[in-house]
């Protein structure tokens, strides 16, 4: 073999490397995109239940099944992770009267697996905390669920409602660090400048009977004072 047949063999090796490898990558692009597709499915389906008053919509299967082949085709990602909880969960946002807890279990288990992959994740640490409240888990992963997404997302909107809601059940239970930390997560809550913030955390305070908690620490604007007026059976300090 001469030096032109050699120089033939290795530009013919190289091309074939690189066309390897390409198609390698094209692979991979095509898997990721498949797998985004999917999750946006799944995705798109819990938006839709969040804002109706079906508790268990018949499309709901075909929700989790987008998401768990989403996260087949690409595993470990924090964010398929996080929206299979959600889907885990949603069947109980509603409080029915039996618990279902075999979705509440599965709903932790991926929750779990969202924050081993993106720890700083605020709003995986709230729903955590709340999972773990209808389950009757107020242990000291709840107290880390509550420390973890107050101090990755102090005014995330989802992250105030959920963990608000979580120790709210329980209040008795939680030691008085948890306490504080929920008190001043409701203060922000409502005193949030986000559209409709006020009126959620105001619900949950009245439906809990936990408005005696904030209202010493509110602004003294009239909103408030109205307020506080519903936990001091008509009168507020002015």
């Amino acid at each position: 073999m001469n030096s032109m047949q050699k120089k033939n063999w290795r530009r013919a090796g190289a091309c074939s490397a690189s066309i390897a490898i390409l198609l390698l990558l094209i692979m991979y692009a095509a898997k990721w995109g498949l797998a985004g597709l999917l999750a946006f499915g799944g995705v798109e389906g819990i938006r839709s239940w969040i804002h109706t008053d079906i508790q268990f919509p018949a499309d709901w299967q075909t929700s989790k099944n987008y998401l768990l082949r989403a996260n087949q085709l690409q595993p470990h990602h924090p964010d398929y992770l996080y929206q299979l909880g959600r889907v885990f969960q949603f069947r109980q946002l509603n409080e029915p009267v039996q618990l279902n807890t075999t979705d509440l279990v599965m709903a932790r288990k991926y929750y779990r697996e969202s924050i081993l992959e993106r720890p700083t994740w605020p709003l995986a640490w709230a729903h955590l905390a709340l999972v773990k409240s209808r389950l009757n888990e107020i242990d000291s992963e709840f107290s880390l669920a509550i420390e973890q997404a107050t101090t990755f997302g102090p005014w995330e909107p989802g992250v105030q409602i959920a963990l608000s809601q979580a120790s709210f059940l329980h209040w008795q239970q939680l030691n008085m660090a948890d306490r504080t930390q929920i008190i001043s997560n409701s203060v922000r809550a409502i005193t949030s400048p986000v559209r409709r913030q006020f009126s959620r955390m105001a619900t949950l305070l009245i439906k809990y009977r936990k408005l005696i908690l904030v209202c010493p620490h509110l602004p003294r604007q009239q909103k408030y004072i109205a307020l506080c007026r519903k936990a001091t059976g008509g009168s507020a300090r002015q």
